[in-house]
């Protein structure tokens, strides 16, 4: 099972995770389809936000702008990028595709 990834902050770490609850939440708060969360700050903002939640539900806007400017956009984005690659819907995609390929 996918723990998640930590982000490590001066004050504390953070466990970062995409399941769908995630996933939907970020939809929910951006008023954005999924696939359409990629450009800007705000859609940054909002997908850490959501990832976050599921294991720091206490997590505020305020929070994700306080880890983004300690650790910067650059590597949040690739933070952000190597979560939702190991999120478990996507493996279960990533996995179904495998299989049919080498059938």
């Amino acid at each position: 099972m996918d723990i998640g990834t930590i982000i490590k902050t001066e004050k504390k770490n953070y466990v970062l995770r995409f399941d769908n609850r995630a996933y939907r939440l970020a939809e929910k708060i951006s008023g954005k389809a999924l696939t359409s969360l990629k450009d800007g700050i705000n859609d940054l903002s909002t997908l850490l936000l959501a990832g976050l939640s599921g294991k720091h539900p206490e997590t505020t806007i305020e929070t994700v702008d306080e880890i983004i400017d300690e650790i910067g956009y650059e590597e949040i984005s690739e933070i952000l990028g190597e979560a939702i690659k190991q999120s478990p819907p996507l493996q279960k995609r990533i996995s179904r595709e495998l299989n049919e390929i080498s059938s």
